[in-house]
Order: C-alpha cells, then structure tokens, then sequence
C-alpha cells in the first residue's frame, strides 16, 4: 500500500497526535480490508453462519480459525482433544501427536487404520478409561503422566523410532516406543528456569549421527 505523507500544520502537539492516531487507523482498517478482499475463497473470516468446526460444505471444510479450506487427502480425527503438531515414525507406520483441551497430551496413531492405539496425560486411568469406552476404542493404551503442558511443536521420534520425545514446560519428555507403537514408561528430563521464567521448548531436532 503507498502512502502519501503530509506535513500538519497549525495544530498544537495534542490534536497532531490524534491526527496521526486517526489516520493509522484508518491504514489498519483499509490494510484489514485489503487482507480479506484477496482471500475470500479459503481465508475470508466471516460470513459462514452456523458452520461447526469439522462441518464439510460446499465450499469446503470449517476449521477452527474460522475459515473454510478444501483439504486433500483424508482427515485423521481424534476425540480426546485438538492436536498441537504431528510427526509420523521413520518406518511410515505411526504418527504421534501432542494434544491439548482433553487431558490427553500425547496420542499416537496406528497409519494403516487411522485408529489411536496410545496416549498419555494427566486425565486419571479411571476418567481415561470411561472416554476411551466411550469413543469405542477399547483397545487403546493409555498412561497418566504428571507434567500435562505441551508446546506447540508436535512430539518428534528417534532416527531408529525407538524413542518419542515431547516438548513440555520446563521438560523434554522421552518415551520408549514399542514395536507395536505403544509407549512405554517415559523419563523427563528438566530444563532449569532463567530468572524464575520457564522453558516451552519448540520441536526437538536430533544430529545428523543421531
């Protein structure tokens, strides 16, 4: 957007301000307009009336952030709370997600039947179990942990996918991964605060000799 700058003059030092104020506002309305004038098909943020997230319409399907996107492929679904970041195992088998919402934290995902067979959280065995029930996946492991903070990176598996490590507060949480993708026991390792501030780590990265 060009912007013609012009002197005021003959205002005193409160009334330039507002001026100037006005006139950013102004900007910013005509900047807002013009970001949602050249996204009307997958980014315009009104308009969709009693749309639900996870609705597929015509035009497509309704997202959280109130738009509309037409998605390829197919959608993996989970009932036990909105997915943070995702990462699939080396093999191509599994992919595990950090969740938040449910008081699942960590869920894991079989990618031959799009079904959970893993999670972890601070929901108690008892609660876990009767949501697991009711979803209709019996067979789904669950485990409670105590730290129940995840960042919004996703979990991210070893280069052998022996091992998931999750980013929490003030931690890097490492499971072990079963062969049938299961996790096992986990072992946090903390992270010390910087002037009573604490860490939300990104994604874990591993070096190139792992």
């Amino acid at each position: 957007m060009n912007v013609t700058r012009r002197r005021v003059t003959g205002v005193s030092h409160g009334e330039r301000s507002l001026t100037t104020r006005r006139s950013r506002l102004v900007l910013a309305g005509l900047a807002s307009l013009a970001l949602a004038s050249t996204g009307v098909a997958y980014g315009s943020t009104a308009g969709f009336g009693s749309n639900h997230v996870g609705d597929q319409t015509a035009a497509g399907l309704q997202v959280s952030d109130d738009q509309v996107i037409n998605p390829l492929g197919d959608r993996l679904m989970t009932p036990f709370g909105k997915m943070m970041g995702s990462s699939v195992s080396p093999d191509g088998r599994f992919l595990a997600a950090s969740s938040a919402d449910r008081s699942f934290d960590v869920q894991v995902f079989d990618l031959a039947s799009y079904k959970p067979i893993a999670a972890a959280g601070t929901a108690s065995v008892a609660s876990a179990t009767t949501a697991i029930t009711k979803a209709g996946f019996t067979g789904l492991q669950y485990q409670k942990i105590g730290n129940g903070t995840v960042g919004q990176e996703g979990p991210v598996y070893s280069p052998d996918g022996k091992w998931l490590w999750l980013s929490q507060q003030d931690a890097l949480t490492r499971f072990p991964v079963n062969a049938d993708g299961t996790l096992g026991t986990p072992t946090s390792y903390p992270l010390a605060k910087v002037n009573g501030l604490s860490a939300l780590p990104g994604k874990p990265a591993f070096s190139a000799d792992g």
